[in-house]
């Protein structure tokens, strides 16, 4: 169990020399229900004792990195919930989607910076997450007449931004 804050406590004007009111600090309680992930490999003994296994052992290293980092990906953005998947960020937010459309810098604004601020959420290290056919389009999409500037800028091996926020792009995003 978890507590978590109900709320902040509210400030009081008083004069000078008036004596305040002390406030309770609320918390909820948030239950954990703890999972793991788990990835098995199988190879043998003797392909780890040939001569070039150290180049295979590097490889299959890579191949494993890949696969965890997806798998945690996957179940970040889109996991289910159910069967010791968590509840990925898509999945508990679909009820409140937002069909866009062709994406324009007030659209950027109003639906999802906007949006954030009203909730309070515009904290911590914020980032939009796109599939890259969406990051592509977003990077041929011309932010005003005149300015030169794009909805996402920057190169893919770099961080791009769009509306000042990082971008990443992942092929797990649907």
């Amino acid at each position: 169990i978890f507590p978590v804050e109900a709320g902040v406590p509210t400030i009081n004007w008083l004069g000078e020399v008036a004596a305040d009111t002390a406030e309770n600090v609320t918390f909820n309680q948030v239950t954990s229900v703890p999972t793991r992930a788990a990835q098995t490999v199988e190879m043998s003994r003797r392909v780890l004792l040939q001569e070039h296994s150290s180049g295979l052992q590097s490889r299959l290293t890579g191949i494993i990195n890949r696969g965890f980092n997806t798998g945690i990906e996957t179940a970040l953005l889109v996991g289910t919930g159910s069967g010791n998947q968590p509840t990925g960020i898509m999945t508990a937010l679909n009820a409140s989607a937002q069909v866009v459309g062709v994406p324009t810098y007030a659209d950027l604004v109003n639906l999802f910076e906007l949006v954030l601020a009203n909730a309070d959420a515009l904290r911590g290290r914020l980032a939009y997450v796109t599939d890259p056919a969406t990051l592509a389009f977003l990077k041929t999409v011309v932010l005003d007449a005149g300015s030169g500037k794009f909805l996402a800028e920057g190169k893919l091996n770099e961080t791009l931004t769009a509306n000042g926020f990082p971008i990443f792009t992942t092929t797990t995003m649907p």
